[in-house]
């Protein structure tokens, strides 16, 4: 008897984004925040290794590959996060929707973080800048890139456009979003 007077109220704080069923919008925001950290430390900790293992070559190798194990890896508990750039790399992964880019337009040198709500889906983008020398190693401009960089950016991608950044521009942003099966 008691399960039916708690299921209606469970049913209603999860339709109402306050139960277990879909996380209120401080929780969203606090693990977007985790979720979107975590990549970049982790992403960064990964190319850095292979800058160290091989140089920017290999490095692109593996940014070009491990990018989206770990976003899939991160991807976990109701929340899907990717990186999408300004000006895009890989334009099968990377390239913002329209709404993503509109919200990437908001981001400027005083902001690192958009969030919001339309039509009740919640989105969160977290700038990713140009934070050191080593970046502009496959992302400066391109007389400053050395040719076997150069070389291996144009085999891994022809219409490679993620180029001509100085320190402290804005690369592009990780995005996270909620995971749905209709989306």
């Amino acid at each position: 008897m008691k399960i039916f007077r708690i299921l209606p109220f469970a049913l209603l704080l999860a339709s109402t984004g306050c139960g277990p069923g879909r996380p209120t919008d401080e929780e969203f925001l606090k693990e977007a925040r985790r979720l979107s950290a975590e990549m970049g430390k982790t992403l960064l900790a990964e190319v850095k290794g292979a800058m160290q293992e091989g140089g920017p070559v290999h490095a692109i190798e593996v940014c070009a590959t491990r990018a989206r194990e770990i976003a899939a890896r991160f991807s976990t508990g109701g929340f899907r996060i990717r990186r999408i750039g300004t000006r895009i790399r890989n334009k099968e992964h990377d390239t913002p929707t329209p709404r993503e880019a509109a919200l990437l337009a908001k981001i400027d040198a005083d902001t690192a973080e958009v969030f919001e709500k339309l039509d009740g889906e919640r989105v969160y983008l977290r700038a990713i800048r140009i934070g050191s020398a080593t970046c502009l190693l496959c992302h400066g401009k391109e007389e400053g890139i050395a040719p076997a960089v150069r070389e291996a950016l144009k085999r891994r991608y022809p219409e490679d456009e993620a180029l001509g950044y100085a320190l402290g521009d804005l690369r592009g942003a990780f995005v996270v979003r909620e995971a749905s099966p209709s989306r």
